[in-house]
């Protein structure tokens, strides 16, 4: 289990990238777009495409990193 320097591009050990990935948060996202899929699969009848998967994903994540950021007791439950 480590980390290593990850391209924008998704490329691994990117050697000039800042960027860092990981085995356990690719794990738990390589889970989490299996559930992403299936339910793509059963609500639309096809997978997601990239753009859509890219789009989501920045969808769902901006609000979780800004909670993140809050001290642990200023987060708001929701």
């Amino acid at each position: 289990m480590g980390y290593w320097k990850q391209g924008e591009d998704g490329h691994s050990f990117a050697l000039d990238s800042e960027l860092i990935w990981g085995d356990q948060p690719a794990d738990i996202m390589g889970a989490a777009l299996e559930e992403i899929i299936e339910v793509f699969q059963r609500d639309r009848e096809r997978p997601p495409t990239q753009a859509e998967l890219n789009a989501g994903l920045l969808f769902s994540s901006r609000p979780q990193l800004e909670r993140a950021k809050e001290p642990v007791g200023e987060r708001s439950r929701g």
